[in-house]
């Protein structure tokens, strides 16, 4: 059975443990309560990593309890089922506790080996000296196996070396000895598993000098890695059960890990000479403080705060720490004041690690007393420089050399319309600048940097402007004036930038500059409208003048015909040059409202009379549905409005169709349509009828310029109304014309 070890130390012995770990049985240590307080990981594979603290109980049926119960006073197995499944529990009392040792109840050769187990894993945990471990195990495997001849070699380098032998011949020992890993033995390691070999077949001549007849060869593998071989060798062939074979390989995996602990002590031992030596040298103050907090490793450093080592080692570490807290040292950083040996206060910044194998903690500093003081005073002149910064109406800015902001002020961050959190630590030229404007700030900035003359200058230049992106998405142009500051051997390391928004003042520039071209376009309109009044208008008044007088003294029909077409090709320019001026002086603002109470009736009656002519002409018949109602307005533009409605309702009308003109106050506004039955228009069409000089196809062809329609929605909209026009290819256009009925409408202008 399983010899285990005092509680203190079965805990805390990293080796013993891995080797319990390695074990493919299940071991399980309870306590007279039968409560679970280790588990190997066989068992836990078995029970659950969370069972710990669990009662056995639990995981057996209550029938078989009492089983348990009995073979616990007894001290012998007890064939138990756990977790469904049959088991034969092999019980061993320690002390307080009991170790419960599980295997297949249908392994039959578990007593023996259990047996075997116990054995070795007492050896590995006593023995410390490997070649004593060797020569134990060597002697443990013959004898249970039977066997006559047995050796252990382990991998050094590139050969096999004998460590170990039992009633080996001297001469056979020589020979196998130093024998290349990736020779004889190669295909053992590669297969990993126990080989049989027939030795009289393998080697009759040695067979019969040494009388050996079967030979069993284990390699040692742990990791994937080749630790050595295990050779065992009878006088006799004997058949062995393979699960003899497969005996030997479990315990050749558990020597193993025994193997690679040891190489591990050892590599431990170079390590801590090693970290003696380094720190020794090093400035670093180092400390090792055990599970109580004693100090049990100091480095040489503290000597310099008056301590010898030797007065350290065993000294409760919070003698010497004023601010030591459990709390404290379960973090993985911290400032420790430590007090020197006059009761000076240093302080240390500290690297914090535990060591889980025995508990220890590992304390790694440094003295930042004067630093921390240092720091303190440039952290009191940097606050107050950003108390000053953040009061001037500027953005400050400071750059390193990849752009990335170190300090912001306050007005930059209004600016911004971010939080100061939000900017710094930030690449300047990606968070906050339009993405059209990135490349050529970039390309600007880090040429200068590297040294190209011509981006330096301009980088320091007095007048430097560039737009910034704020974070809901506005631009604003910001004028720059930096600074760059460079070290003691000429590098850049810092670019100070102040900005001026101008924003505001580069929008006043553009208004002023729109107001003075707006000026520039009124004198030309004025100009444009002398000049139309002058050397158009004017002309046209005498020829009409001569072209009447003419008819007083001509009777021929065909002549005062002609005549006629003089006059009104006359007027027909007149009312043209009329309309532009008109059009342009709305358009300026520049043209006079007369408002006053007006009939809707009588405007449109005086719009028909001038439209007499034509109407007659297309024998078009005109049906009223009026409905006379009394408004503000100015009379003559509105009947203007008229005119342009109706000579566009004849223009499109066939001949002897009907043109219907509806009016009516409709709620608090009045309402007009004139409805034809022409040719009508597309949608789009319809929609661009009241712009300047914008005519649909049809309209280009039957004639005009399109300044009629344009003219009177502009009156319209000065009667605070509106116009739209329906309108469907084939099936005639509607004219609406809507005025609110209100007295206060207008005012002269």
């Amino acid at each position: 059975m399983i010899t285990m070890l005092p509680k203190d130390i079965f805990f805390l012995n990293s080796r013993c443990i891995s080797i319990l770990d390695s074990v493919k049985n299940e071991i399980i240590l309870i306590n007279k309560s039968n409560e679970i307080i280790f588990l190997n990981k066989s068992a836990a594979k078995l029970l659950g990593n969370d069972c710990s603290g669990k009662k056995f109980d639990s995981f057996i049926p209550k029938d078989e309890i009492s089983k348990l119960e009995s073979a616990k006073k007894e001290i012998k197995a007890v064939s138990l089922k756990i977790a469904s499944k049959k088991y034969d529990v092999f019980i061993k009392k320690e002390e307080d506790y009991f170790t419960l040792t599980l295997e297949d109840a249908n392994y039959v050769e578990s007593a023996g080996k259990i047996s075997l187990l116990n054995r070795m894993l007492n050896i590995f945990s006593t023995e410390k000296d490997l070649k004593k471990i060797i020569d134990s195990i060597l002697e443990e495997l013959l004898n249970f196996f039977n066997f006559t001849f047995g050796g252990i070699y382990l991998v050094e380098g590139e050969y096999l070396l004998l460590k170990g032998q039992k009633n080996v011949p001297i001469n056979f020992a020589k020979k196998v000895s130093k024998i290349k890993v990736e020779g004889n033995y190669k295909d053992i390691f590669e297969k990993k598993s126990a080989t049989m070999i027939d030795y009289e077949k393998f080697n009759p001549k040695e067979a019969k000098n040494f009388g050996i007849k079967l030979l069993v060869s284990v390699p040692i593998i742990n990791e994937g890695k080749n630790l050595g071989l295990i050779n065992l060798a009878s006088d006799k062939k004997i058949t062995l059960d393979p699960k003899l074979i497969d005996n030997i390989d479990k315990l050749a995996n558990v020597f193993g890990n025994i193997i690679k602990n040891k190489e591990s002590e050892k590599s431990s031992k170079i390590n801590e000479d090693r970290f003696n030596a380094i720190s020794h040298i090093t400035d670093e103050f180092i400390l090792i403080l055990d599970k109580e907090g004693k100090i049990t490793y100091s480095s040489r450093s503290f000597s310099k705060l008056g301590y010898e080592r030797e007065e350290l080692i065993g000294l409760a570490f919070q003698k010497i720490c004023k601010n030591c807290s459990e709390d404290l040292l379960k973090k993985s950083k911290a400032v420790l004041n430590i007090a020197d040996s006059i009761g000076s206060i240093h302080l240390f910044e500290t690297s914090i690690n535990t060591i889980i194998s025995d508990g220890s903690t590992v304390l790694l500093s440094r003295d930042i007393t004067e630093k921390r003081s240092f720091d303190e005073l440039i952290k009191s002149e940097k606050n107050k420089l950003q108390e000053y910064l953040d009061n001037i109406p500027l953005i400050f800015l400071a750059l390193d050399i990849n752009g990335n902001v170190e300090m912001v002020n306050k007005t930059g961050c209004s600016i911004l319309k971010v939080k100061k959190e939000e900017v710094l630590g930030k690449l300047w030229f990606d968070n906050f600048l339009p993405e059209n404007a990135r490349k050529i700030v970039k390309k600007t900035f880090f040429a200068a940097i590297y040294g190209e003359k011509k981006e330096y200058a301009q980088l320091i230049s007095n007048r430097y402007e560039n737009e910034i992106l704020c974070s809901d998405g506005e631009i604003k142009l910001v004028e720059w004036n930096n600074s760059l500051i460079k070290d003691n051997k000429g590098v850049i390391n810092l670019i100070l930038a102040v900005g001026r928004d101008i924003t505001k003042e580069k929008e006043k520039e553009k208004e002023i500059e729109e107001l003075k071209k707006t000026k520039e376009l009124g004198e030309m309109r004025r100009n444009f409208l002398m000049l139309v009044t002058h050397e158009l208008k004017q002309p046209l008044t005498p020829i009409m003048g001569y072209a009447d007088l003419l008819k007083e003294n001509i009777v021929d029909i065909e002549k005062l015909k002609f005549l006629d077409r003089i006059i009104n090709g006359g007027q027909d320019m007149l009312d043209l040059i009329t309309r532009i001026i008109n059009l342009m002086k709305l358009e300026s603002g520049e043209l006079m409202f007369n408002f006053k109470e007006v009939s809707i009736q009588r405007i449109i009656e005086e719009a028909l009379k001038k439209k007499a002519a034509f109407i007659n002409l297309k024998s078009i018949r005109i049906e009223k549905k009026i409905k006379d109602v009394n408004f503000m307005g100015d009379f003559n533009l509105l009947r203007d409005v008229m005119l342009n409605l109706f000579d566009n309702a004849i223009k499109f009308s066939p001949e002897k169709t009907v043109i219907t003109i509806k009016t009516k106050a409709e709620k608090s506004n009045l309402k007009v349509e004139v409805i034809d039955q022409g040719v009508g228009m597309e949608k789009e069409d319809a929609e661009n009828l009241f712009k300047s000089f914008k005519q649909s196809e049809i309209g280009r062809k039957r004639g005009g310029f399109g300044i009629g329609l344009a003219m009177s929605k502009m009156i319209v909209e000065h009667h605070k109304g509106t116009i739209h026009a329906r309108s469907a290819p084939g099936k005639g256009s509607t004219f609406t014309v809507i005025i609110p009925l209100k007295k206060d409408l207008g005012e002269k202008k």
